[in-house]
């Protein structure tokens, strides 16, 4: 497989004092390997959509024998360590799917202790960082994506906020006080890299995301995930058929959730229990079942509050 840039302004490029130097690059044949076994997926994926179902099979045999061997390749089936043994490359693996199911939970913990290994920092980069985070979530582990994410500490996004940003930098350390700014030769200002982190915040914090099954937001799903200092939280997307309203408070073990599903839509939403078994009984909301901690509903179009208490 050809490979060029690999994962762009991970933590091997961040210049300081109390930050390992070395570690946070994945292997360029790991993370070549595990983008060609998904972008072959995608390509399936799409050739389904079309009802080309020649392109699919083929797509999805390559997308399968990739994946195979990026296992044999890669893999130590023992311990789940993915050659590098760096955060990225825990991320892209767990996050296209590439790892058997025998094996996940042990890259999981991997790439936790290897975030605790720096102090709990990032040494991820463009095509990873993003990808971490939803990685955290989905295992259990959001507390420490908050971490992460409310971190003022470099490498960090709100490390560029206290040193006066109000756009995304390319670099985590493109102006360090005591020390000023990095090369002028590659230091953007204004660099949505780092920002896809955005993607994470809308599908995550506000819980907005879309319901592949049922693509053009037909149905989609409302699935907040309350943590660190955030109190409450409030945003809005402008989907293909109307707006779609997210808004909710926490106070202790108290949660408030204010939605707005727009016409001829549906969705799927997540209320968050935290011991408490309230369900909530109106017209246009059917209570469908627990998961863990959390009541689900199908709700059809309308504006609704709903509590777990």
């Amino acid at each position: 497989m050809i490979y060029n840039y690999g994962d762009w302004l991970n933590g091997d490029w961040v210049i300081a004092k109390d930050y390992p130097g070395t570690g946070g690059s994945v292997p360029e044949d790991v993370y070549s390997t595990a983008f060609f076994a998904h972008s072959t997926r995608l390509i399936a994926k799409i050739a389904a959509v079309l009802g080309k179902d020649e392109d699919e099979r083929y797509y999805t045999a390559l997308s399968d024998s990739i994946k195979q061997a990026f296992n044999s390749k890669f893999v130590n089936p023992e311990n789940g360590m993915v050659k590098g043994n760096t955060q990225a490359g825990y991320a892209l693996a767990l996050k296209f799917h590439l790892l058997p199911d025998s094996v996940r939970a042990l890259a999981v913990k991997n790439m936790i202790d290897n975030i605790h290994s720096y102090d709990d920092r990032m040494s991820t980069g463009f095509q990873s960082s993003v990808r971490m985070m939803d990685v955290l979530v989905n295992n259990g582990y959001a507390g420490l994506a908050y971490r992460l994410l409310e971190s003022q500490r470099m490498p960090s996004w709100l490390y560029s906020v206290d040193q006066g940003a109000t756009t995304i930098w390319e670099r985590w350390d493109g102006y360090v006080k005591g020390r000023g700014f990095q090369s002028p030769g590659m230091n953007s200002f204004n660099h949505y890299a780092f920002g896809s982190v955005s993607q994470w915040i809308y599908e995550h914090i506000l819980g907005i995301q879309p319901d592949e099954k049922q693509p053009g937001y037909h149905h989609f799903i409302i699935h907040p995930v309350p943590g660190g200092d955030l109190k409450w939280a409030t945003g809005s997307y402008h989907s293909i058929n109307g707006m779609i309203v997210s808004d909710w408070k926490r106070k202790n073990n108290h949660f408030t959730l204010q939605i707005e599903i727009p016409v001829n839509t549906t969705a799927t939403v997540y209320v968050p229990m935290w011991g408490n078994r309230h369900r909530e009984q109106m017209e246009g909301i059917k209570f469908l079942r627990y998961n863990n901690d959390e009541a689900i509903y199908l709700v059809l179009p309308g504006k609704y509050t709903l509590k777990n208490f």
